[in-house]
């Protein structure tokens, strides 16, 4: 090959060098971006009530050591803020009254349950102007709940976390808010970002290596001096 080769093969390599560095940096940009307009998307209020319990999607972001996380010496990676209710109920209970032998006293018991209520009530009424009494017992179902981080499809490269709450159907749970670092569903899309070594370091090393040896050849050649 004469030194009019070796010109446009140095060319050439140095054309695709900066090719595929532009190339990596508008997919990082591309991939940044998308995972910014995904996080916006989950700020607006996207919480959803179902039959099985609620859900809303999270902000994928790294999320500050707060003062937990530096006392127990660990990091969070999934943070939601849940607002759970019990919805208020009228339960009506019947039962006998006894009582004493001049009824100058009547009680009774009464006992119920309804869903999820277990009710237990003394009641006792001295004839007036006597203060009458009532021993109200109340216990509720013990409630149990499922949490789970659920990754989707993928949308522009990034694949949107939502924070799934299972609660029972007597109780009223909300998501108010829900945070999860960018690892728990995008891992690839973030090493990509901070140019991991298996990422776009590895193909920027590749195209100097490529670019170093066409000047090396084409100083050889006293093509460049």
């Amino acid at each position: 090959m004469n030194r009019i080769g070796w010109v446009v093969a140095l060319f050439l390599a140095l054309i695709t060098a900066a090719f595929a560095i532009s190339g990596i940096h508008y997919r990082r940009q591309a991939l940044r971006n998308a995972l910014v307009a995904d996080s916006v998307l989950a700020i607006a209020d996207t919480s959803r009530a179902e039959a099985w319990g609620f859900e809303r999607r999270a902000i994928q972001a790294e999320r500050a050591r707060d003062s937990l996380d530096r006392a127990l010496k660990r990091s969070t990676v999934v943070r939601g803020v849940v607002r759970i209710v019990t919805p208020p109920d009228t339960i009506v209970l019947a039962a006998p009254v006894d009582s004493t032998a001049n009824d100058s006293l009547r009680f009774g018991r009464f006992v119920g349950y309804q869903r999820p209520y277990h009710v237990v009530a003394d009641v006792m009424l001295p004839r007036p102007p006597g203060i009458g009494s009532l021993n109200l017992a109340i216990v509720s179902d013990t409630a149990q709940f499922g949490l789970r981080v659920q990754c989707g499809e993928k949308v522009r490269g990034i694949r949107p976390a939502t924070l799934v709450l299972e609660s029972p159907d007597w109780m009223v749970a909300q998501i108010d808010s829900a945070q999860v670092t960018p690892l728990a569903c995008n891992e690839a899309a973030v090493r990509a970002i901070r140019w991991s070594l298996g990422g776009g370091v590895g193909t920027v090393a590749k195209v100097a290596v490529v670019t170093v040896a066409a000047v090396k050849v084409a100083q050889w050649l006293k093509i460049l001096p």
